[in-house]
């Protein structure tokens, strides 16, 4: 296997942002460490590996599952690992700015308590709605499950659940994303055929399973969410010509380049409250729902009750008054 080596960002040409946000000085060696491993393991291959499930386990293996980690940390990607043994659930490779953690816990439980570190509310149906509903008014409709995780810090945007990654969704901070190409080094001539590329910042090229306009689709709705939520936490809204990118200090890339274009602070979707107004809407109506449900429940047992006592009635009729 031939050494690893690391993408390099160009230069920002935004002098306001604050590069150190996403500062990979101490990520880089660890995921040095990792293809250093991956070289004992397949020394005869020549290529740098693109990366699948499958190739993550071999690259973690020396890694130790964990159950927990530090959910202060700036999330950088959730990667699904394939089961170290036949029969066991997947295991999720966490990368943050400074360490990588090997957890033994759902995608789901990994997104939702890091979210609500930072936001102090779940990321549950009630915000992926309010978070749809504010996206609807840019018309960048998109179905509520597939809603990026964005709290005022960072973003993770889904992407689809694919066969190279165990049937599991991809969460990748959109600020790591170097470029996204098709692989024809394997004699693909045909791009339909092709593996597409996700390249990141810190080194991995990722098995990518989504086209290039649905990736793009899914970063824009990250970055916009993620500028809402960190406009609502600041003391003062940002002016309306304040660069998007540099206002969520992100690092230039190729591609976050041509994506955030001429994108502004203006760009913010609603007003600054409205995606938390839209989310009590719906944590009323979904609140309201489940007090229906659990009335109707409570009735329906009332009912059940009520029949199984007429049929007792029937079955042993009263010893006062003979009464079936």
């Amino acid at each position: 296997m031939k050494h690893h080596t690391h993408a390099t960002p160009i230069n920002s040409p935004a002098p306001q942002m604050r590069q150190h946000t996403y500062d990979l000085t101490k990520l880089l060696p660890l995921i040095d460490s990792l293809f250093d491993w991956g070289a004992a393991v397949t020394p005869d291959s020549d290529d740098e590996p693109v990366i699948d499930s499958l190739i993550l386990s071999q690259l973690t293996n020396q890694l130790p599952v964990e159950h927990e980690f530090d959910h202060s940390k700036l999330l950088l990607a959730v990667l699904p690992v394939a089961p170290r043994f036949l029969g066991e659930p997947p295991l999720q490779l966490v990368i943050t700015t400074d360490s990588l953690h090997l957890l033994d816990r759902t995608q789901s439980q990994i997104i939702n308590d890091s979210f609500k570190h930072h936001e102090h509310i779940s990321f549950d149906n009630a915000f992926r709605s309010a978070a749809a509903t504010l996206l609807k008014g840019m018309h960048c409709v998109h179905a509520s499950h597939n809603i990026p995780m964005a709290n005022w810090r960072f973003t993770l945007i889904p992407l689809k659940p694919s066969e190279h990654w165990e049937n599991q969704r991809l969460w990748i901070n959109p600020a790591t994303i170097e470029n996204y190409s098709q692989d024809l080094t394997k004699g693909h001539h045909d791009c339909t055929q092709a593996n597409k590329l996700l390249i990141t910042t810190y080194g991995l090229m990722l098995k990518g399973p989504v086209r290039p306009d649905t990736l793009k689709s899914q970063i824009i709705r990250g970055i916009l969410i993620h500028s809402a939520r960190k406009r609502m936490h600041e003391a003062v809204s940002p002016g309306s010509d304040t660069p998007l990118m540099s206002y969520l200090e992100y690092p230039s890339t190729p591609l976050l380049n041509r994506i955030f274009g001429g994108l502004t602070t203006y760009h913010i979707p609603g007003t600054r409250s409205q995606l938390m107004d839209t989310y009590r809407v719906h944590t009323s109506l979904a609140d309201n729902r489940s007090w229906v449900r659990k009335e109707e429940h409570a009735q329906e047992k009332h009912r059940k009750w009520h029949q199984e006592m007429e049929l007792a009635d029937k079955k042993h009729p009263c010893q006062i008054c003979g009464r079936e």
